[in-house]
């Protein structure tokens, strides 16, 4: 049996690479700004305009530049059953679910569960303003966004150097990024336990994407996962709790 290669984004295209990430880390560090914070503070509107335009712009860059690399990805996906495809992603779904509920028994075991990130609080503020687009944002947008510039072309950067590596400084920035807007608003312990789960959701997502090779895979996964969360943010809202 023949074995199944990582569709990649071809090298051609490192100049729509560097663009897009230079658009996220550009995204990133506008929003860790204080005087983004401010304005978002007097004017949520502002900062979920920001968050709709970002996930758009780069959404559009990816579909325009990276179509190639999307569409054979989609191909090779086509290739095996419907219920092969849902099999890969409950399987792929359930080693996030495993990997991360091990992570938060340790942290509750050691008592150590920290406070919310900056990310997890901006989240679950744009839900109760905005619980259907935020929810659309979150379960659509943001995976796909988050994997094609994780998993597509940071991956995509080192794999010739290794995929070991490539999961690990793929998931090293994946955590890093996320927890960017945090420094300086939550305590150092917080900061660390959040450094480590969104660290161990990089390794999580990129072991999917080594495992299945496809793009696609790890987008429906993380949507997925979202789901789970942002439902359960949206029961909180509802609920008042």
């Amino acid at each position: 049996m023949k074995r199944e290669e990582l569709v990649l984004i071809d090298r051609s295209k490192r100049i729509a690479m560097i663009g897009v990430l230079i658009v996220h880390i550009g995204y990133v560090i506008f929003c860790s700004l204080d005087y983004t914070r401010n304005l978002k503070a007097e004017n949520i509107v502002f900062g979920m305009g920001v968050n709709c335009f970002y996930q758009l712009l780069i959404t559009a860059i990816s579909v325009i530049f990276f179509r190639d690399f999307l569409e054979e990805s989609f191909y090779k996906l086509r290739e095996s059953s419907l219920g092969k495809n849902i099999a890969k992603v409950a399987t792929g779904f359930l080693i996030v679910l495993a990997i991360n509920f091990a992570l938060y028994t340790v942290q509750y075991v050691v008592g150590s569960l920290g406070a919310n990130s900056t990310n997890q609080q901006n989240i679950m503020e744009y839900i109760q303003y905005f619980p259907f687009l935020m929810f659309v944002l979150d379960v659509f947008f943001g995976p796909f966004t988050e994997e094609v510039i994780y998993r597509g072309i940071i991956f995509r950067v080192f794999y010739d150097k290794g995929g070991i590596l490539s999961l690990i400084i793929s998931s090293v920035l994946f955590g890093a990024v996320h927890i960017f807007s945090s420094i300086g608003n939550i305590d150092s312990e917080s900061l660390i336990l959040s450094l480590l789960v969104y660290i161990i959701a990089g390794v999580s997502l990129g072991i999917i994407y080594l495992k299945y090779k496809n793009i696609w895979i790890n987008v429906a996964v993380h949507s997925l996962w979202n789901f789970m969360g942002t439902g359960i943010a949206l029961l909180k809202v509802v609920s008042g709790s």
